[in-house]
């Protein structure tokens, strides 16, 4: 089964130069983006800062259970695509074998149970991660419409400035 050892190989250095990428150049300088707008609430309000940001432990658990069950639909994805590389590379090593045994429906309905499995499992990532951006937006949306309308309690009982509720929405946009 070196086809599936190949694929898998491939796949797994693949996904940790997509990480070490990502890392670099995505989270490190959002952590600081979040940090330093997290600073300039606290120092303008500080309950109205915890409120907009009681969000975020939301999102972390939403965006854990996508990346989770992204990650394992993946893994099962590679794993097909070794099998289907595998049973390739073993039909094509032993194809005078198959013909003289006649056997060459039997592979062809091996290879395509195992490639509608591929399908299947690779459809189920794009739906898990079709579904992922959506449910962020919806939970962000959500959390600002409570914001914006907490804020706007506070701002007609004169409890903060409308220039202070705009300048809240606009570092939530930024987060």
């Amino acid at each position: 089964r070196s086809g599936d050892i190949v694929t898998r190989v491939n796949g797994d250095i693949s996904n940790m130069q997509d990480f070490m990428i990502s890392f670099v150049n995505v989270l490190l300088v959002n952590a600081m983006m979040v940090l330093g707008v997290a600073i300039m609430m606290f120092r303008v309000d500080v309950p109205f800062t915890l409120i907009s940001l009681g969000v975020i432990p939301v999102l972390y658990f939403v965006m854990r259970y996508f990346i989770a069950n992204i990650k394992i639909s993946q893994r099962k994805g590679r794993r097909k695509l070794g099998e289907i590389a595998s049973v390739v590379q073993e039909f094509v090593s032993s194809i005078k074998l198959v013909q003289a045994f006649a056997r060459e429906d039997h592979e062809k309905a091996k290879f395509d149970e195992l490639s509608r499995s591929a399908l299947r499992a690779g459809l189920r990532t794009t739906e898990l991660q079709s579904r992922f951006a959506p449910s962020v937006d919806v939970i962000t949306a959500l959390s600002t419409t409570i914001i914006i309308l907490y804020g706007a309690r506070r701002v007609s009982l004169d409890e903060m400035t409308l220039g202070t509720l705009i300048l809240f929405i606009s570092y939530l946009r930024i987060l």
